[in-house]
């Protein structure tokens, strides 16, 4: 990605691992969980300029229960 419109420089490229899953409990409950970032990676996600840059989410971790009626 770019820094900026006069492309006067672009961010190194990142990679992320994130990893979910889900178990049926029985036919009426199903429960699951994800990770986003897995290895809780710092890096730049995005610019506007070169003065003007957002750091990427931290780790982030889910769960979730779901029940069918």
């Amino acid at each position: 990605m770019q820094i900026d419109k006069q492309n006067s420089d672009e961010l190194p490229s990142v990679t992320l691992v994130d990893i979910g899953g889900s178990y049926q409990v029985n036919p009426t409950l199903t429960v699951g969980a994800s990770v986003n970032n897995l290895f809780d990676k710092t890096y730049v996600s995005s610019c506007y300029d070169s003065n003007n840059c957002w750091m990427g989410p931290e780790r982030q971790i889910t769960v979730s229960v779901k029940a069918n009626f």
